[in-house]
């Protein structure tokens, strides 16, 4: 995790803006486990995108919302959701 330090605060502010464990992850050539250690150790809670924590009503609220022109930046804040999540949901890979 060392050179990761010197761009934790990177790290974290992409996160916060939605960016998933797996994509930083990519991004940074490490394994998720580790971004997700740096996150907890810096108090970052971490979001469960599992579709099922979501109702049926809320995952179709977002989708209302997207199709309202609500942003996505918006809509992952207020569902705390990641990004990738958002895109599977629009994309049709997530169920509704």
């Amino acid at each position: 995790m060392p050179k990761l330090i010197k761009k934790s605060i990177e790290i974290i502010e992409l996160y916060q803006e939605g960016f998933s464990l797996r994509e930083l992850a990519k991004e940074y050539n490490v394994d998720h486990a580790t971004i997700k250690l740096l996150l907890t150790k810096n108090n970052i809670i971490i979001r469960n995108t599992r579709t099922y924590k979501l109702s049926k009503y809320e995952r179709q609220s977002i989708i209302d919302a997207i199709n309202r022109g609500i942003s996505r930046k918006q809509i992952m804040r207020e569902y705390g959701i990641s990004k990738s999540y958002l895109s599977q949901l629009i994309n049709g890979k997530r169920r509704i």
